[in-house]
């Protein structure tokens, strides 16, 4: 069997602004499930996958799995989504409950038009809803009155998941090489004789919200303050 595992379907005045460019004129049309079926006659094409078109809106989902229902050559769709969307998870279960929901077999974003190189890199994008539930028993696991050695295990768990969570293998070899059992004791203890075990459990709790939330300027922004913290008091304690 022949499948064409990338193609566009579009309406012309649904939402497709790039169809505005001048030198589109001659597609600026709608190309929907018949000029489909036509252009793959006697290609020996037999399924297509049907992408998203560029509207990046949650809105076209309905009108591409609409189009699945109407063709039999649509096995799949691959529908628009935000990654870094904190509902993101419901957006999936809203496409799915759609008519032709059955086929939803992916999504995507248009990263190409992201400004940040390092974009894919981000926690945001990269943690998946596993990642965040193991990230979450590692605090849970803790308990409310932790030794030193749970606390030190603790947080180099936590630390080394977020690590391995953003795909930066040197930063995992760094965690690992800068965080040995005897440095961590020492910064942990020096912590729990300032009193600060609950501020730095509960900046813990934030890194971890901000990244189920999918919000990674959050999330940079409280392991900043959290890394602050334990440098000054590197500083005043050497």
């Amino acid at each position: 069997m022949i499948v064409d595992a990338h193609h566009h379907l579009w309406g012309a005045g649904q939402g497709y602004a790039w169809l505005d460019a001048p030198e589109l004129a001659p597609i600026r049309r709608t190309f929907g499930p018949a000029d489909l079926a036509a252009a793959v006659e006697g290609s020996g094409v037999l399924r297509t996958v049907l992408v998203e078109g560029g509207r990046c809106d949650t809105g076209e989902a309905e009108l591409l799995l609409g189009y699945a229902t109407e063709s039999p050559l649509v096995a799949g769709v691959v529908a628009w989504a935000d990654p870094e969307d904190p509902a993101l998870a419901d957006t999936i279960a809203g496409y799915r409950a759609l008519p032709g929901g059955d086929r939803l077999a992916g999504i995507r974003s248009q990263v190409q038009g992201e400004s940040d190189p390092g974009y894919l890199d981000r926690s945001a994008v990269r943690r998946g809803d596993d990642e965040v539930d193991g990230l979450r028993a590692v605090l849970a696991g803790l308990g409310d009155d932790p030794s030193l050695d749970a606390l030190v295990a603790n947080d180099l768990e936590f630390h080394r998941r977020i690590a391995a969570g953003s795909g930066n293998g040197v930063l995992c070899s760094l965690i690992d090489s800068l965080s040995g059992p005897t440095t961590r004791a020492r910064i942990w203890r020096g912590l729990t004789q300032e009193g600060a075990v609950a501020k730095t459990r509960e900046q813990h709790a934030a890194i971890l919200d901000a990244i189920a939330s999918r919000q990674p300027e959050l999330a940079r922004s409280w392991a900043t303050v959290h890394v602050a913290g334990v440098e000054d008091w590197l500083r005043r304690a050497l």
